[in-house]
């Protein structure tokens, strides 16, 4: 359960009514994305329970997990992903890593230094259902190299 300080420090602003009755909220959030049983900061799962807590149809991530290690990074984006293809949600991932973007992706827009301007816009060709094994897979890691060409392009490199 949230105590009345973690619901001031996350700075969620909802009209359920009482403190105590958001903090149940938030906890059940938290429970029911499993953000309780993954090992990040409070600050992460405070950030996450509060973007999901209003059930968006539009979600925004900048970076969300550009400071973790790979390992926990690519548990946290099957969770992004798995709540996905649960809520259908539309959601602007902003990463840097190629191989995440290919991960998480329908479609991915790459921009250039600035000014920023569009280099690729491309469909990610890969089935919904993305477990850990189509990381090792002969059509997402072509879909990352040819993410990757359009990077060397983008930086005059190619």
């Amino acid at each position: 359960m949230l105590d009345r300080d973690a619901v001031t420090k996350i700075g969620v602003t909802l009209s359920f009514g009482t403190v105590e009755r958001i903090a149940d909220h938030l906890a059940d959030v938290l429970q029911a994305y499993a953000l309780v049983t993954h090992r990040f900061s409070v600050l992460l799962r405070g950030s996450l329970a509060r973007a999901l807590v209003t059930e968006p149809r539009l979600l925004l991530l900048d970076e969300p997990f550009a400071a973790l290690d790979e390992i926990t990074r690519q548990r946290l984006d099957a969770l992004i992903h798995e709540l996905w293809r649960e809520r259908r949600f539309t959601a602007l991932f902003v990463t840097h890593s190629l191989r995440e973007a290919v991960f998480l992706a329908q479609r991915t827009v790459m921009f250039s230094r600035r000014p920023a301007h569009v280099v690729a816009n491309r469909p990610i060709d890969l089935p919904d259902d993305r477990a850990a094994e189509l990381r090792t897979s002969v059509a997402y890691n072509e879909i990352v190299e040819r993410l990757y060409q359009d990077l060397l392009i983008a930086e005059g490199g190619a």
